[in-house]
Parts: structure tokens; C-alpha cells; sequence
């Protein structure tokens, strides 16, 4: 089920691509959602009314709230989008493919910050003042394409300040061992959300030394392993409350022994309470994995 409204697409210049959504929908409603092509691409999102979500098929999800820079890189984004019935929703979003970037950053940097092709939400901020500005240039009425193509530079130049820093140094690779023991870390948190997990534990089941795994995992996920649990367990839990569990049956579920103490740190990570996923759902066995990942435009 589509929601109502408009979604326009502008080609500022080859791999840079400007995306404006205006929906309408009268109900919560999902749609279908795929990348348009296979390379790899990296998406800002601004948003500007109204919430929504990604819902990938791996069991990632990644929320857009307004007021915030929602910042996404992916290969294939397979899953769906959902909808929050009676709330306009209003995004902005630059897709900037994998040449581009290199283009202005250099190979070995874009691969660094594109990661592996997965999906991987890179940052999630308050949209800056500067930001605002931009996003009110690019959708002023009646401008041409230079000024669209400049603007839209500007937008993706002010966001990757606030990325390199974090997501990629002047740093070696990765190689392909550390990658895939980074990797076997990060799943091996997946299936221990609800446990006690300490850096020392996770190095030994991601078979590296504790320096070596906060390193890189800075450098392959975009944040530290301890900011990765948080995220995941949000993740987890905002799928359960979806799925029909109560506040505390989803605290417990991913680790927090108080649901009070759940519940701060929910709000502070979605902008909502939990109760306000929950309010209206039934029976906890209903519960399913939700996806993240990043958005795809039906007009691109």
C-alpha cells in the first residue's frame, strides 16, 4: 500500500542525484523498497515533518525523524518502508553514488565510508542550522540547475565534515580477515542482546585482541562496539514493541533489567516513547525482526 502524496526526483549532475518527498498517508502502512542499481551509494536524509522508517530484509531498521540528518550508505536495500498514519511526512534526500564520491574523496576513502555494500546508518544528528538553510535553497521554487548542483555540493560537503573524522582516517584498510572477524563479532552480539556483554568477552569471540577489535571496529561500523550494542538493542526492542510486547517484556528482552531505565534510553535514541510503538498492540508471539537500511526513491 502506497501512501498518498508526491515524491520528486532531480539529477543534479551524473551520480548526484536530489529526491524530495511529500506523503500523505491516512493510516500506518508499509510499502515495498528496493535500490534502484548495484553500486554503492551514500544517502543523507533530512528530515523535515514527519516520521518514518526502513525496514530491511536482513532485520536492520533505520528511523527518520524530523529535525534530524539521517546518514546511510548501502549496495542493496531490499525491504520496506513504513509509514505513520495521519502525520505528513516531508524528507529531503542526496544519493550520491560510489564514482562521485570517489571523484572527491579518492578511492580508498569512499570504500572506507561505503563500507562493504551493507546497509549501515553512519550518523544520526540534529539537522544543522547550516543545513536548513540549504535544504530551504534547494527547494526554493524556480531555481535553475547550477545553483541546484552548487547547493546540493554544499549540503554534501558540510555533512562530510562531520563524517570523516569518525568514519575514516588516514588509516590503512581493513584486510579481509579483520573484516570478517569484525563481522563475527557483530553477530555474535546480535544473539546476546539480552546478556551482559563486556569488550573483553567480544574480543575473544571476534578472535582479537581488544585494542586491535576497538579500532577497527571504529573503522568498519563508524562507532564503537559499545555505541553498536546500543543501537542493536533499540533495534530489537522497537521490533518487539511492533510486534505486540509490552514495555517491559522488550526491556528485558534486550538486557535492561528496569524498564524505566528503558525507556530513557529509547526516547533519547528515537525521539518517542516506547509506549507510544506499543499502545494498541496485542500479544507478544506476534513479535518480528524489523530491517534498517537505507532509503530508496520510487521516482529514482
Amino acid at each position: 500500500m502506497q501512501p498518498d502524496g508526491t515524491i520528486e526526483s532531480r539529477q543534479l549532475a551524473p551520480g548526484l542525484l536530489l529526491v524530495r518527498s511529500r506523503l500523505h498517508p491516512l493510516q500506518d502502512c508499509r510499502e515495498p523498497s528496493s535500490s534502484p542499481h548495484g553500486r554503492a551509494a551514500l544517502v543523507i536524509t533530512l528530515g523535515l515533518e514527519g516520521r518514518s522508517a526502513f525496514v530491511g530484509r536482513d532485520g536492520n531498521r533505520v528511523d527518520f525523524q524530523p529535525g534530524h540528518t539521517t546518514i546511510t550508505s548501502f549496495r542493496h536495500s531490499d525491504g520496506q518502508r513504513c509509514y505513520r498514519g495521519g502525520e505528513t511526512l516531508s524528507q529531503l534526500r542526496l544519493v550520491v553514488d560510489e564514482p562521485l564520491l570517489a571523484n572527491y574523496l579518492g578511492e580508498a576513502s569512499a570504500r572506507q565510508l561505503l563500507g562493504n555494500g551493507q546497509l549501515r546508518r553512519l550518523a544520526h544528528r540534529r539537522t544543522s542550522s547550516a543545513s536548513l538553510d540549504l535544504a530551504r535553497a534547494l527547494v526554493r521554487p524556480g531555481q535553475g540547475l547550477l545553483d541546484l548542483h552548487l547547493n546540493g555540493l554544499a549540503l554534501l560537503r558540510e555533512q562530510l565534515h562531520g563524517l570523516i573524522p569518525t568514519s575514516f582516517a588516514a588509516a590503512r584498510s581493513l584486510k579481509s580477515t579483520e573484516v570478517e572477524r569484525l563481522e563475527r563479532g557483530r553477530d555474535w552480539l546480535l544473539e546476546r542482546l539480552e546478556q551482559p556483554v563486556t569488550l573483553a568477552l567480544l574480543a575473544v569471540a571476534a578472535g582479537m585482541g581488544e585494542s586491535s577489535l576497538k579500532a577497527g571496529w571504529k573503522r568498519h561500523f563508524g562507532c564503537t562496539p559499545q555505541q553498536s550494542l546500543a543501537e542493536l538493542r533499540m533495534r530489537r526492542a522497537h521490533a518487539l514493541l511492533e510486534g505486540g510486547c509490552q514495555v517491559a517484556q522488550a526491556a528485558w528482552a534486550v538486557g535492561y533489567g528496569h524498564p524505566n531505565n528503558f525507556s530513557v534510553a529509547f526516547a533519547r535514541y528515537f525521539g518517542y516513547s516506547p509506549s507510544a510503538v506499543s499502545s494498541g498492540a496485542g500479544d507478544c508471539s506476534r513479535a518480528s525482526s524489523l530491517l534498517q537500511g537505507a532509503p530508496r526513491t520510487r521516482s529514482s
